[in-house]
């Protein structure tokens, strides 16, 4: 197995006068990193600097020790790349995307590249004849993430990989994701907790442009330990326990009484205390942050 190390130092991002990233740091090594983070937080912002489609305002990244913006040609191509959103040629079934873009990578036998990809994004030979403009938003999505593995990549970065995928299609790319991170750095971002949950090792949550609350999901979970609480609450309160608290969730009990799951502090009105989830953690969090930021 090969291992190979990911260093983002001080990284700053801005535009304009504005910071959109700042003091951003990671070490990583392989397995599955996962960056969470709302829309519009800056995920892909991130990502794109990793990628080296955007360079940095201040900081530096290296890959295995190679500088990114330095030895740019050498770092890229190590890298494998999802963007969030991607373009495809028009007319070109599926085998033909992926030779093209396996032949833009230099791989010297496309079709055994090919071959070897198809069937591990879930595509039958009958899919592999369908054009750009007929697929669906997964199977769109599913071609984007074979491109990214051309040349099974040591650094592989996926934002927003399971956009389009349906619960059969996420799980099939968990299972692959966790093979590739036996040899290789993955980075997904994404606002599903689920996808994080299930299985990245390490990450982080993106809130203001900064990584806040490193560690394992469970970690991140347990940040939020003794902030979080249910009740059982009539339907004529619920609109004003919204007022006064981040509410996770809310299920129905009856007609007329709700059961509610909240962040911050209790309200006394006989909620319990409850174990967190990454989900309450990431909306207690985001709140925290978004509240100090205030003050």
């Amino acid at each position: 197995m090969s291992k190979h190390s990911l260093e983002v130092h001080d990284l700053v991002y801005r535009r304009g006068e504005r910071a959109i990233l700042r003091g951003i740091n990671l070490n990583l090594g392989n397995g599955i990193f996962g960056l969470l983070g709302s829309n519009g937080a800056g995920k892909t912002t991130l990502l794109r600097l990793v990628a080296t489609i955007l360079a940095p305002s201040k900081g530096a990244i290296t890959f295995d020790g190679v500088d990114a913006f330095r030895e740019k040609g050498t770092y890229r191509k190590s890298l494998g790349y999802l963007p969030q959103s991607f373009g495809l040629y028009p007319g070109m079934s599926i085998h033909e995307q992926l030779s093209y873009f396996a032949a833009m990578k230099g791989m010297s036998n496309t079709k055994r590249e090919v071959d070897r990809l198809l069937p591990i994004v879930g595509f039958t030979k009958e899919d592999m004849r369908c054009p750009s403009q007929s697929l669906s938003g997964g199977m769109k999505q599913r071609l984007g993430i074979a491109i990214a593995l051309i040349g099974s990549p040591a650094l592989v970065i996926l934002d927003e990989p399971t956009a389009g995928l349906d619960p059969v299609e996420r799980t099939r790319l968990r299972f692959l994701l966790e093979s590739i991170a036996q040899d290789a750095v993955v980075i997904i971002s994404t606002h599903i907790t689920q996808d994080v949950e299930l299985c990245c090792s390490e990450m982080s949550i993106l809130i203001g442009g900064t990584l806040k609350y490193m560690g394992s999901p469970h970690e991140v979970s347990e940040s939020a330990r003794g902030h979080v609480w249910q009740i059982d609450i009539s339907r004529n309160d619920l609109e004003r326990l919204k007022q006064l608290r981040r509410v996770v969730s809310v299920s129905n009990l009856s007609e007329d009484m709700a059961k509610v799951r909240f962040t911050g502090n209790p309200i006394g009105k006989g909620e319990a205390p409850v174990s967190p989830t990454l989900e309450d953690a990431y909306v207690y969090q985001a709140t925290q942050c978004y509240v100090n930021d205030a003050l």
